[in-house]
């Protein structure tokens, strides 16, 4: 008599646990106990590799084990049965093999909420290049092995806790992003990223974090193992404080935490700041002269922002820069900002439309107290066409301060678009003396230099 029929459900579920797939799929015909427990075990493991081939005769085993994976799977996802634990062990034969039906399997063991599913997906001639991982809310982990030819891997929008890779010496490009591009705010959650083990690609070339809670002295130690690494992105990573940089290629963005950067790159070619609400010190130990500094800063609501932002730009020491601002303003008082630093230049102002309170002529005495720029581009909206009409048609301007905004705008080369898509034409003001009304068709107005 089978004794082991009279051990209670959870203790059998335990037994098959640690059987191979096969043999606990056997043991449902030893009792009706066996059975039940074989239909209700929420600890399901499934390994290919136990579906061996026999010599001699051609039997469709990787079929039969698909239909038995998928089959089991849907019974547990119709009948409602719990997963605690899931592992699945698939070999694939080529990009196409299983397509679609993986993805069921991921989307079931995803809503059972199973903590810590394991897979092992085995490509039998190990040519997948590009692997994407999106909304798996069911995992915390990723471990993938032995893919020479794999080029990129994707992490969007999974709370994976610990990622690691080896025997993948082509990897190209690393992304980890936990926030949807195309609605940014329906994904909020912080995951904290304990365990990151890819120090092993040395051909890695592009690194992402999105949203990562990723530490100083992590992403230290991850850039010195990669000394490769041509570019790095690193957005709304609140917990980065102080970042030691080495790859040519940085952005850097939302990162609200971030009071210092450093930068060791003799051929630092870009380097992006956007949406910082504070823009970091700033050291170069080293750094080309040929990098071009790209700055979108949007949080120009008084005084201390452009004080802050002029101090940024004079630690650049004369680097290359874009920068991209908003004429939100609230309440600003340029008479009320000093600094004896001289002027920092700037390649390239780009004005971005927005509510104000304060004038323009407030507006441009503190952006030409911050930066001279070698060419000013403004989205022009009914109160800005309204001023640019007043100061191009006056016979004469004031010399308020030593920063000549007026001169600036009468004197430089004025072009204008229409439409956004538009190509650039020329505004000449004697044609516009003419014709004031060109002001209300113009959409865009760059101003350079001359």
């Amino acid at each position: 008599m089978d004794r082991t029929s009279e051990l209670p459900t959870q203790i059998l579920h335990n037994i098959l646990s640690r059987l191979p797939t096969k043999t606990a799929a056997r043991t449902s015909v030893l009792s009706k106990p066996w059975l039940k427990a074989c239909s209700t075990n929420s600890h399901l493991s499934f390994d290919e590799s136990d579906f061996k081939r026999r010599h001699g005769k051609f039997v469709d085993f990787h079929g039969q084990f698909l239909r038995i994976v998928d089959n089991t799977l849907e019974k547990y996802h119709h009948e409602k049965i719990p997963v605690s634990n899931f592992k699945l062990c698939i070999l694939f034969s080529d990009q196409t093999d299983c397509d679609g039906i993986v993805d069921k399997w991921f989307d079931i063991i995803a809503k059972k909420r199973v903590s810590q599913p394991n897979f092992m997906l085995r490509p039998s001639y190990h040519e997948f290049m590009m692997i994407s991982y999106q909304y798996c809310n069911g995992f915390s982990c990723i471990r993938i092995s032995n893919l020479p030819n794999l080029l990129s891997l994707h992490i969007l929008c999974c709370p994976i806790e610990e990622v690691h890779i080896v025997d993948a010496p082509k990897l190209l490009s690393f992304e980890y992003v936990n926030q949807d591009k195309l609605q940014p705010s329906s994904y909020g959650v912080d995951v904290f990223l304990r365990s990151l083990n890819i120090g092993t690609c040395q051909n890695l070339r592009r690194v992402e974090f999105v949203k990562a809670t990723i530490d100083d002295t992590d992403l230290f130690q991850l850039i010195q193992k990669l000394p490769f690494i041509k570019e790095l992105s690193l957005r709304y990573c609140k917990y980065l404080k102080i970042l030691k940089i080495s790859s040519s290629i940085c952005s850097i963005g939302n990162c609200e935490c971030l009071v210092q950067a450093i930068f060791d790159v003799p051929k630092l070619l870009s380097l992006v700041f956007s949406n910082q609400f504070r823009l970091p010190s700033l050291s170069f130990e080293r750094a080309s002269s040929q990098c071009r500094i790209s700055i979108d800063y949007r949080y120009m609501w008084n005084a201390q922002q452009f004080i802050d932002l002029r101090r940024f730009l004079v630690e650049l020491n004369g680097q290359p820069v874009d920068l991209t601002l908003s004429n939100t303003l609230w309440s600003l008082r340029a008479s009320g900002i000093r600094d004896h630093h001289p002027t920092p230049q700037v390649e390239n102002l780009i004005s971005i439309s927005g509510y104000s309170t304060a004038s323009y002529s407030t507006y441009f005495d503190a952006i030409f107290w911050t930066c001279w720029p070698k060419c000013l581009t403004v989205q022009c909206d009914q109160r800005f066409r309204k001023f640019l009409r007043q100061q191009l048609l006056k016979k004469y301007y004031w010399r308020l301060s030593k920063y000549t905004w007026k001169e600036y705008l009468i004197n430089a080369h004025i072009e204008y678009k229409r439409k956004i898509e538009d190509n650039w034409m020329t505004l000449d003001t004697k044609v516009l003396a003419a014709n004031s009304r060109i002001i209300e068709e113009i959409h865009t107005i760059r101003f350079k230099q001359a």
